[in-house]
């Protein structure tokens, strides 16, 4: 599903993570469907997986890593984002919003940003997903 995703084959990695639903350590191929409805955009679906999927072991490091895409954003609303992506560690629903916000104008400079953080998650999704199919 991880794969698929990345190579923005959506319609395969949503089979894949369908075909896994529920299981695993950490309920990857979950967090796999949810940011497949993210960037399908089904908005209101992308939340329902993310309630599934709960809190994650990725959650603090993409925080981090969030903070610092969004320091180096020159838009005027990069702190405001960047105060509800982490305020409490990293709020994945938040996430979603800021995907939609900046569905219509994803070359602003905010949009980079929404699009750099998910680059992130997804490789962070990914070891996980690999440490976890190999019991690394």
């Amino acid at each position: 599903a991880g794969l698929y995703q990345i190579h923005d084959e959506l319609d395969q990695s949503h089979s894949y993570s369908q075909s896994i639903e529920g299981e695993g350590k950490h309920r990857n191929g979950d967090y796999w469907h949810a940011i497949m409805h993210r960037r399908e955009p089904d908005y209101g679906n992308s939340k329902y997986w993310f309630r599934r999927v709960g809190q994650q072991r990725l959650f603090e490091p993409l925080s981090h890593l969030a903070v610092s895409v969004l320091d180096d954003c020159d838009d005027p609303q990069a702190p405001d984002w960047k105060g509800r992506l982490t305020n409490s560690g990293w709020d994945p629903f938040a996430f979603v919003d800021l995907c939609q916000t900046c569905a219509d104008r994803e070359d602003s400079p905010l949009g980079v940003a929404a699009r750099r953080i998910q680059w992130l998650e997804m490789l962070l999704l990914l070891d996980q997903t690999c440490c976890d199919a190999t019991g690394n």
